[in-house]
């Protein structure tokens, strides 16, 4: 946790907000009356209280100015702003940005406490709804509001909604395995979330996305209508007509029986979860790629495995049930990065000739951005109706990003319309990319197979 929330955590939400706004104005250490402090960052009906808070708190001073004539003396305030000035010089910048805002004071907390927790990515991660609550000082509901209200803005994403996974039950008399985590107390999974930057989602790409799972396959009969129900058909593999998709899993993953039991007896929101995790895989990998990364499969399964059941040990999970669903996810992110990425060149106006040469391909994806820029890319599953030609989908995925494409390919153009969601892009007119998976199938297993790298 960022030291800014780590130091203040005794302190009222009013009482933290009053604080990091006298930091930031002009003259800090001027000395202030009671009006003056409330008009800076406090509620004028919470004023005494946060007063007393940050006095016993050793920030605030009090003088008093005695009148001529009888009555109560007149109290000043002044700030002490060495005391505390080392929480807050990694947070100046995002504090700059909050306090420029507009928003009550619980969001305003609850964007900053997400701003200042974020990695380089922009990604805040195993933080609960309980804890951001404590190190703001707010109640639950309160820091769900706060959420909700930054995602509508855009100013920062729900990337994956945490769940709990269910305990597995197994009948087996034989090779007793248990789920991960189980001892550890690990199977409930917190949110994440992305702060979203300026200009980050400038730009929007649909990517028309083929049927991963067949309406008779057993996860479509388990009702499992997500990217990750293809697993369970992976695992089963029993009279089921195979999709490009599923083809290219069995070619670099061997199923396991144990492992079915560990995902079928799982509910849908843990479907939607391993959804979440891997497109976020999917959108780190994208990133690295883009900027320069020489790796050809940049998912790899301990990071897949951490995202999944962190703080559960990598190396002492090997036998446990969920070990070979990391595994199948980061082979399924790998899949789907290089399914986006060969979408695009694919549609550049001067296709290269990369099939069969790693070395050309990863040359062609380098260059798709512009030297000194640092891409950022974000892949979003958003349910909407496609229409361009002759082709109609509604399974799509969404690259929201500041890479502009827009002199370098051939993209479709066709109507998109959102299904009941407030995510980007908005109904109109969007580039769309469009690639037949029998033509991605053969490209991969000719140029990024398993035994070529």
């Amino acid at each position: 946790m960022d030291s800014v929330f780590s130091e203040l955590l005794s302190l009222s939400a009013n009482a933290k907000w009053l604080l990091i706004s006298l930091q930031t104005t002009e003259v800090p250490e001027r000395m202030r009356n009671q009006t003056e402090l409330s008009k800076i960052g406090c509620p004028k009906n919470k004023i005494n209280k946060v007063i007393d808070e940050l006095v016993n708190f050793n920030v605030l001073e009090i003088y008093s100015e005695v009148h001529k004539r009888a009555g109560r003396p007149k109290l000043f305030y002044a700030y002490n702003k060495e005391k505390l000035s080392h929480l807050f010089e990694s947070s100046l910048t995002n504090i700059e940005r909050v306090t420029a805002s507009d928003f009550s004071i619980p969001v305003k907390l609850v964007w900053l406490f997400l701003c200042s927790n974020q990695d380089e990515l922009g990604y805040v991660e195993n933080f609960s709804i309980p804890a951001i609550a404590k190190a703001c000082g707010l109640e639950n509901a309160g820091v769900k509001t706060a959420i909700s209200k930054l995602v509508d803005l855009n100013f920062i994403q729900l990337v994956i909604k945490g769940c709990t996974l269910k305990k597995v039950e197994i009948i087996s008399t034989k090779n007793e395995m248990s789920t991960i985590g189980i001892e550890g107390n690990n199977l409930k999974r917190s949110s994440c979330f992305k702060v979203i930057g300026k200009n980050q989602n400038k730009f929007s790409y649909l990517f028309t996305l083929p049927s991963i799972a067949n309406f008779d396959s057993l996860s479509r009969r388990k009702k499992v209508y997500s990217l990750t129900g293809v697993l369970i058909d992976f695992y089963s593999g029993k009279g089921i007509r195979e999709t490009a998709f599923l083809r290219l899993l069995r070619y670099e993953v061997s199923p396991s029986e144990h492992e079915f039991n560990f995902l079928y007896q799982q509910p849908k929101e843990v479907f939607r979860y391993f959804d979440e995790v891997l497109l976020k895989l999917v959108s780190i990998g994208l990133s690295h790629l883009i900027n320069g990364e020489n790796k050809i499969k940049p998912v790899c399964q301990e990071d897949t495995f951490n995202h999944i059941f962190s703080p559960a040990n990598y190396e002492l999970s090997a036998e446990n049930l969920g070990y070979e669903t990391s595994h199948l996810i980061a082979k399924l992110a790998n899949i789907l990065i290089h399914f986006i990425l060969y979408s695009i060149i694919n549609s550049l106006k001067d296709t290269p000739q990369i099939e069969g040469d790693i070395k050309k391909y990863l040359n062609c994806i380098h260059s798709l951005k512009k030297k000194g820029i640092n891409i950022d890319a974000l892949i979003r599953n958003i349910h909407a109706k496609v229409t361009f030609y002759d082709t109609f989908s509604i399974r799509n995925l969404t690259l929201l990003t500041n890479l502009d494409l827009s002199e370098k390919v051939n993209s479709y153009e066709g109507t998109v319309e959102l299904m009941g969601s407030k995510d980007h892009p908005t109904n109109g007119i969007c580039n769309i990319f469009h690639l037949s998976p029998e033509t991605f199938e053969a490209f991969y297993i000719n140029t990024l197979t398993s035994e070529q790298n």
